[in-house]
């Protein structure tokens, strides 16, 4: 994969391809964070997904040669691998493994939309509980301390609810002691157990 790999480094803000753009290239993200977001009919940004190393993106304009339905922006310095078309299906071709690899975590990915599908239908509160245990945090005497990788109205975007309504239900995991606001982006959650109930998890 090195031999046709093409290695990138982005700056925060960059925009990697844009919806209705040109056909995409695969991207493997290795360092730092990239966000995809679509513009919506009524103009407005759409966060679908953060992008964390290791995953990947624009398969489906790599196979289908379509213009991308996203747009695909750094959030972070970020360091990723780009293939071609015609790179990649040689690639294919000569290691089929790879394929199947790319099969499964396809697979992972739609299992995940589905939970995320499954979510709308829950409350603003049960979301962002949800949102804020599955961020990474680190422990401390008082809790687990976590950043928001997004501003806020990207993670309302997100979670398919307006910034109001997150900062209601921010502040309200604040009322009942579940949470301590840290800044623009830090959290402290302080009672786990009580987060993990209000996100259904028990």
């Amino acid at each position: 994969m090195a031999e046709v790999a093409r290695p990138v480094s982005v700056a925060p803000g960059e925009t990697l391809y844009q919806q209705g753009g040109p056909p995409a290239p695969l991207i493997v993200l290795h360092k730092g964070m990239v966000k995809l977001t679509r513009i919506t009919a009524n103009g407005h940004e759409r966060v679908l997904q953060v992008m964390e190393p290791g995953d990947f993106v624009g398969e489906a304009s790599l196979l289908s040669g379509g213009r991308p339905d996203h747009s695909a922006i750094a959030i972070t310095d970020a360091t990723l691998c780009t293939f071609g078309h015609e790179d990649f299906g040689a690639l294919l071709a000569a290691h089929p493994q790879i394929g199947f690899e790319m099969l499964g975590a396809l697979s992972r990915r739609l299992a995940g939309a589905q939970d995320k599908l499954d979510q709308s239908n829950h409350e603003v509160g049960t979301r962002v509980a949800d949102y804020l245990l599955g961020l990474e945090g680190d422990y401390s005497a008082g809790g687990v301390r976590i950043e928001l990788p997004l501003p806020k109205k990207d993670v309302a975007s997100l979670l398919g609810t307006t910034p109001e309504s997150l900062s209601r239900a921010l502040a309200k995991l604040v009322e009942q002691d579940v949470i301590e606001l840290n800044g623009p982006r830090g959290i402290m959650i302080v009672d786990v157990e009580a987060l993990s109930a209000i996100a259904l998890l028990r």
